[in-house]
């Protein structure tokens, strides 16, 4: 009971019989306070000094006859008082009480603390609290204690604004306590008096609704996790529909430093309407030594939601967030904003947001079969978001994400990642925003990953709206590929800027580097499928073992500012491309660019497309590499079980192999240029002299790489480009085992970090990796191996792929305004800060102490791409008119000075709903004018247009049914 007088709650002492006098009302009468039942009038004494309490259950008897009736002579008429069941509330004098003292006083429960150590279920009417409905209204906290168990079932709990649950860690005799949330339990907010008159919340206003604090799960970040009744974790399980909604954190594992590791497994229930949802607070599990396990922890078949009922404010906060964990899992839920048109759109929330962790999101099954029946198979869905899963990593750690199979629609950002190296990226559906600039995938400062099987599309179709597919930011120097992706409907395919590829020898570089290989783009693709604002490789797919294989959209059929392969002002090197030959039969031509940047003005970096001859396009072409499918779907054809690329590496079998195959690397390098391809092409591009080059190449003796020759052939200078005579033998057998060797080599070690990142069972030890990358130095390992070794070992890894603290790095990060980071930081993007693994970490770092988040917002002038001259495409006029056989439009003259014609006479126009737009190569309109009934002629003046290329489409009755380019000439 609360003291007045004294401010505080005191005990009160034993009050016999006052349980026959539960559903009274109270009244005071001079400095006592009394109550009723049927039979009499209870009196309490000492009503100023609560400690001192005293009752009279029998105080005055009520009359045979009357009992609680009303009416009726009674002497007793004043005492006798009694309404329906009351408990507490509301008094009489409820107007004139505040908001605060109605949300503090209108529980009958402040704080209960469960302390039984054998296991109890609360359900209605079999409960601490008396509730016969299963209702219980608790103001300040429920704890279960060290040692308790306790099972909810059926029951609705309503929690005042400060009100917290609170399940205790264990103690070094005690397990920590357990708490389980089944039957459609709903823990929720105490808004009772939101909707009370209270007379100082105004005349037409009642009290603001508000949210609870929610579950706190307390653990020992020292201690393992175990589902044993005697661990010493906190463990707090929801399960049947059961839900936690209003409250300011539905469910947090950890609280105060080192409480993390609590366990929480939620299935099958809902998480609704919070401000944030479940956050896993810092917790490493080691399923032995130094092995690294999964979190016991899950959530799986789990409904976060934002939705009509919403009022939580202008923003809502994660539904999951994991800070620095081994792993959490989560299977097959569903993540949505019912109602993204009331927040703005960077406010929508995000599904996931992890930092410094391992995280696996992918399906789950309704029916729990192993393998899953296909019928039964639940994906995990993110819906209406600002961003479905956003990732960052500092240099802690070699954690990253697993994303497999799940679907991403209407979101913004589908998965945003940055410094999150090794990340697979698997089998699934992005329908994204049709907004500009909303991106599907966006890897920014990030390597090692694996994006394959995806299908890419806009949501609900279209293709103009100014979206991508997928966005690429400084990946780094080494190997890395998107493979086998799928495009259609969207304003850009991929878009590649920052630094993807070793620039060090020079603008050719190196053929290490990202590559896009085996994607299929489907018309429409509005501007580009693949356009290029920085490096990456530069030959894209190889003669020597498969061509790039990509399937490009030919768009510019139909859209004539498309291009297949563009590059940027910004881009830094120029691309080979390999591509099957089309005149091999049942090859698609579409394997060939259509339309791709040309060396249109220097220094612009181009596309040179090369046939690699009688290399036709089968069934055997671009096979499915790796899956992300759950098991009960079939394999993709050509990735069976014993593929080679799935078998478990150990220390002794990468040592044996990586020795092999470098042996054989350093024997077939030596047989071509003489040992000195990477030198050769150094002098080349770099401004060597003839007589240099003409030295190396003789030491050749006639065995010149087909990249030098390459090189040889391309340069400025008349004399170098000579010395391509110089390749008098054929040397395509040596290279194909070359090519081959590296890839194998390259691909040991992917698999190989791949593995140590996944295992939770110790094929690949620490030590044992350590020690693999300080004897072979694998080229594209530098980034993980800087965070896996020592300082003293890292002298062979480059400084941009050195990851480092903050404390130990001179750059300026973003300045806190109002205690808030910056969403946006375009400067950041624009320069090559994100080149470097250690500004990276620095930067993520900051906004994770700070709680910040950052996007990558691309410049709103980026579409259309033709930003200078027109690309040419490698097909005749001829050709381009016999692909576009649905144009029915004659526009003569074309290019034109002062005026030029439309020939309207293939079509028949009828009624007010016929015209012809004209838009720049921004894409905004500049003219548009009307087509009258039977109209057979057209006449645009010079004046009605902009200098240079212009895009027109001919609608008729509000369909647009032909499009064209016109130039108007100064």
């Amino acid at each position: 009971m609360y003291d007045l007088n004294t401010s505080s709650f005191v005990a009160i002492p034993t009050l016999t019989g006052i349980d026959n006098y539960r559903p009274s009302f109270i009244e005071r009468f001079g400095d006592k306070m009394y109550l009723a039942s049927d039979s009499y009038i209870g009196q309490l004494s000492n009503i100023s000094n609560p400690s001192s309490l005293s009752f009279n259950s029998t105080f005055l008897s009520i009359p045979s006859g009357y009992g609680n009736a009303y009416g009726g002579p009674s002497t007793h008429f004043d005492f006798r008082y009694l309404l329906p069941d009351q408990v507490d509330m509301p008094y009489s004098n409820l107007a004139e009480m505040s908001c605060a003292c109605c949300g503090r006083y209108n529980s009958a429960t402040d704080k209960y603390e469960a302390t039984n150590t054998s296991f109890v279920t609360w359900s209605p009417g079999t409960n601490p609290f008396g509730s016969v409905n299963g209702d219980v209204y608790i103001s300040d906290e429920l704890r279960i204690k060290a040692g308790a168990k306790v099972i909810i079932s059926g029951m609705n709990f309503y929690f005042g604004q400060d009100a917290q649950v609170v399940i205790e860690r264990g103690t070094t005799s005690v397990s920590g306590g357990y708490l389980r949330l089944s039957n459609g339990t709903v823990f929720t907010a105490d808004n009772r008096c939101s909707t009370s008159s209270i007379a100082s919340c105004g005349t037409t206003d009642n009290c603001d609704k508000v949210l609870w604090q929610g579950v706190r799960v307390q653990g020992n970040d020292a201690l393992p996790q175990t589902l044993s009744t005697t661990s010493k974790q906190g463990q707090f399980y929801m399960t049947n529909n059961s839900m936690i909604e209003y409250a300011q954190i539905a469910v947090l594992a950890g609280g105060p430093l080192n409480y993390g590791g609590g366990l929480v497994q939620i299935t099958d229930s809902r998480i609704k309407d919070n401000l944030a949802g479940v956050i896993f607070d810092p917790y490493t599990r080691y399923e032995s030594g130094s092995i690294e396990g999964y979190n016991r922890g899950y959530i799986s078949k789990t409904h976060f939601m934002t939705t009509s009922d919403w009022y939580g404010g202008p923003s809502v906060k994660p539904f999951v967030t994991i800070n620095e964990s081994s792993g959490i899992r989560l299977l097959g839920n569903l993540y949505e904003n019912q109602i993204p048109s009331q927040f703005s759109f960077t406010q929508q929330g995000m599904g996931v947001q992890f930092t410094d962790s391992r995280v696996s999101i992918t399906s789950s099954c309704s029916n729990n079969i192993i393998p899953c029946p296909p019928q039964n198979i639940v994906r995990s869905q993110f819906k209406d978001l600002h961003v479905g899963i956003y990732g960052t990593n500092t240099d802690k750690v070699t954690r990253t994400l697993y994303c497999h199979y799940n679907e991403f629609i209407n979101d913004y950002f589908g998965v945003q990642l940055s410094g999150v190296d090794f990340a697979e990226i698997l089998d699934n559906e992005f329908s994204i925003r049709p907004r500009a600039s909303a991106i599907g995938l966006s890897l920014n400062a990030s390597t090692g990953y694996m994006v394959e099987n995806n299908n890419f599309s806009t949501h609900n179709g279209g293709f103009n709206f100014g979206n991508y597919g997928i966005v690429i930011y400084n990946s780094g120097e080494t190997a890395n590929e998107i493979y086998r992706n799928y495009f259609t409907d969207l304003s850009a395919g991929g878009y590649v800027a920052g630094i993807n590829t070793d620039l060090s020898n020079g603008p050719s570089g190196y053929a290490n580097g990202l590559e896009w290989i085996c994607n299929t783009f489907d018309s429409n693709i509005a501007y580009f499928d693949i356009a290029l604002a920085g490096s990456m490789s530069d030959e894209q797919g190889d003669c020597n073992t498969e061509p790039a294989g990509n399937m490009f959209s030919h768009t510019s059929n139909s859209i004539p500012s498309h291009f297949d392969l563009f590059s940027y002002p910004s881009a830094l090197n120029p691309i080979k491309y390999y591509h099957h030959d089309v005149t091999v039969s049942g090859t698609n031509p579409r394997v060939e660019p259509l339309n791709y940047s040309q060396d249109l003005v220097t220094p612009i970096y181009y596309y040179i497309p090369a046939t690699c001859n009688q290399y036709g396009y089968d069934s055997g072409s671009c096979k499915v590499k790796h899956s992300g499918l759950p098991g009960g779907l079939s394999y993709p054809p050509g990735l069976g079980k014993n593929n080679s690329e799935n078998q478990l590496l150990t220390y002794q079998s990468i040592q044996e192999n990586a020795i092999t195959l470098q042996n054989q690397i350093t024997e077939l390098k030596a047989q071509i240029d003489g040992g000195n391809t990477d030198l050769l092409i150094n002098l080349i591009n770099g401004g060597g002299s003839l007589d240099e080059i003409s030295a190396l190449l003789a030491e050749a003796n006639g065995n010149v790489s087909l990249r030098v020759q390459n090189a040889l052939s391309i340069s400025g200078d008349l004399q170098i480009s000579g010395l391509v005579d110089e390749a008098q033998n054929d040397v395509s057998l040596i290279e194909n085992e070359l090519a081959s060797a590296q890839v194998l080599y390259n691909s040991l070690w992917k698999n190989a970090v791949r593995q140590y990142m996944a295992d939770t069972v110790g094929t690949l030890l620490k030590d044992e990796m350590e020690s693999l990358m300080i004897e072979f130095q694998p080229e594209g390992m530098q980034r993980f191996a800087s965070v896996l070794l020592s300082e003293s070992e890292q002298g062979w890894i480059a400084p941009d792929d050195i990851s480092q603290a903050v404390a130990d790095i001179d750059i300026e990060l973003p300045a806190l305004i109002n205690n808030a980071l910056p969403e946006s930081i375009p400067s950041y993007f624009e320069s090559d800060f994100f080149a470097s693994a250690a500004n990276t970490d620095a930067l993520n770092d900051w906004y994770y102490e700070n709680g910040g988040v950052y996007y990558n917002f691309l410049p709103d002038n980026l579409l259309p791409p033709m930003i200078y001259a027109e690309g040419k495409s490698n097909k005749t006029n001829k050709e381009l008119v016999e692909n576009n056989t649905g144009n029915k439009l004659v526009v003569q003259p074309n290019p034109f000075k002062a005026y030029t014609t439309f020939d309207l006479s293939a079509y028949q126009f009828e009624g007010e709903n016929n015209r012809i737009e004209f838009y720049d190569l921004l894409g905004k309109k500049v003219f548009e004018t009307p087509i009258a009934e039977k109209q057979v002629n057209l006449i645009v003046q010079s004046a009605d247009l902009p200098t240079g290329l212009v895009i027109y489409m001919l609608y008729m009755n509000n369909t647009a049914i032909e499009t064209g380019k016109i130039i108007r000439m100064k």
